[in-house]
């Protein structure tokens, strides 16, 4: 996998077995993850 931006889009959410994932594609920083987390949030209206 290239090194650079990622996005991730949160308009659809849904559950997958966690055995049709694949290999590891990298990791999050925090602050990438409280991105992803407030996306959600927002996304559900819980803000």
């Amino acid at each position: 996998m290239a090194e650079g931006t990622t996005k991730v889009l949160v308009e659809q959410l849904g559950g997958v077995e966690t055995g049709r994932l694949g290999d590891l594609a990298g990791d999050l920083s925090q602050q990438e993850l409280w991105g992803v987390d407030e996306a959600i949030r927002t996304v559900l209206g819980l803000d």
